[in-house]
């Protein structure tokens, strides 16, 4: 499999209208260090200028500097909305790269010669990325494996709907067989390299269900869609019973200092944590633009200055906290023990880490006559019990609630040692874990 990219210098006027990653955040969300937790083993996220230096040297040994493209082919990666992503051999020399260029109001390379699709996709509102430089001359299958997985868990983590790909058109037919791209273009010139193949322009759907391409990335599927989680917010923030409240209750007595709220939802427990004078700081992250957006609305209502909430995957925060707490999270994490590897160096020598999550006791029909009872009338009663009963559903299904006996096992294996461990919230149904390191 190949991709390949040209750059031109010519430009296309860029509409007024067009959304593209908020360039004011931008620099932020872009933290390559944070950026690089999300990639396998075998790949390094070039973080400083000598890396960038090494790769250009890689690339000039391999593609002759013989037209203005393969020059600027060489000397790109060194802008500020891309990740520029290699591989090295035993040796420590590069042995191939890649790089992921995120849309923004300087647009793509070759822009001028991107057909209407791309523009209409933009005024679409459609967040775009495009996958180049792609480059590997040796343990290719390898290679490509970790670029390809690469490029899409930061897509993923940047929530990119499309990576557009310009690659030789004898490789379009692979590509459709095991990912989800579509052809936007069949005149895309010629490839950098001595065979100067033709070169088309293709769409990769990042959100797709696309077994195979998971299957031979080795990558876990996503267990819960996004748009499952913004579709819950509402009610998420609305509705309260008491077998939350009860963890909440309790949760907010045990929190003190520095707080990381791994998967945080609308941040209800922020209720309960207000009147804690031990907290100095909350933050809640979370995955759901809707459930951060609600999280924010609620910390204006609650005057709640300590709390800090962002849109992010629990792989993307850095540095030190006192306690993290993480309620009915851990079975939606596509990656855990990568997820509680991370939490563990997050978390303070003499920190505290409260896990809860449903275990294989978990009763959604008992639970449901609970909630009927306290929330019959509820003007989210409906939504509320059919997403739940949609997740449990699911997670049954999947086996994603395990046993404590298990987490216990999987929390052993991230570094955590357990304090205290029961099954005393939502009628037995969900496991506590108050971890130390």
């Amino acid at each position: 499999m190949s991709a390949i990219s040209i750059n031109t210098s010519n430009k296309t006027k860029l509409k007024k209208n067009r959304k593209f990653v908020n360039e004011e955040s931008f620099y932020s969300s872009l933290n390559r260090k944070n950026a690089s937790k999300v990639l396998p083993k075998t790949m390094k996220l070039a973080k400083k200028k000598q890396e960038l230096f090494k790769i250009k040297q890689f690339k000039e040994s391999h593609c002759k500097g013989d037209r203005p493209s393969v020059n600027a082919f060489h000397y790109d990666g060194f802008d500020d909305f891309s990740y520029v992503i290699y591989g090295e051999n035993n040796l420590g020399q590069v042995i191939s790269t890649s790089r992921l260029l995120l849309d923004s109001v300087k647009g793509f390379p070759d822009d001028s010669n991107f057909p209407k699709a791309v523009s209409d996709m933009r005024n679409q509102g459609v967040k775009m990325a495009e996958l180049g430089r792609l480059l590997v001359v040796e343990d290719k299958v390898k290679q490509f494996r970790s670029h390809y997985k690469s490029i899409f868990l930061l897509a993923k983590m940047q929530k990119i709907d499309v990576v557009l790909i310009v690659m030789k058109r004898k490789h379009v037919s692979s590509h459709k067989k095991m990912m989800s791209v579509k052809v936007l273009a069949n005149e895309m010139g010629c490839s950098w390299d001595e065979e100067q193949a033709e070169l088309s322009l293709v769409a990769w759907e990042i959100n797709a269900e696309q077994p195979k391409f998971y299957k031979w990335v080795k990558l876990e599927v996503e267990k819960y869609s996004t748009q499952l989680w913004d579709k819950y917010s509402t009610s998420h923030l609305g509705v309260m019973v008491s077998v939350q409240r009860d963890v909440y209750k309790d949760l907010s007595e045990r929190l003190y200092g520095k707080v990381l709220d791994a998967g945080c939802g609308s941040g209800r427990i922020m209720a309960y944590l207000q009147d804690n004078q031990q907290i100095s700081s909350y933050l809640g992250v979370d995955a759901s633009d809707n459930m951060i957006k609600h999280a924010r609305w609620l910390k204006e209502q609650l005057s709640f200055d300590q709390a800090t909430l962002d849109v992010s995957l629990v792989e993307g925060i850095s540095g030190k906290f006192d306690c993290i707490v993480s309620v009915h999270s851990y079975y939606s994490w596509c990656e855990p023990q990568q997820v509680l590897a991370h939490l563990y160096k997050l978390l303070r020598p003499d920190g505290a880490f409260f896990l809860v999550t449903p275990n294989d006791d978990f009763d959604p029909e008992l639970l449901t006559k609970v909630v009927r009872q306290e929330l019959l009338g509820h003007p989210y009663y409906d939504e509320f019990i059919s997403i739940n009963q949609s997740i449990a559903e699911q997670a049954i299904a999947q086996k994603l609630y395990i046993p404590m006996d298990e987490l216990i096992v999987r929390v052993h294996q991230a570094g955590f040692r357990v304090k205290t461990a029961h099954n005393n919230f939502f009628l037995g149904g969900a496991s506590y874990l108050e971890l130390v390191r």
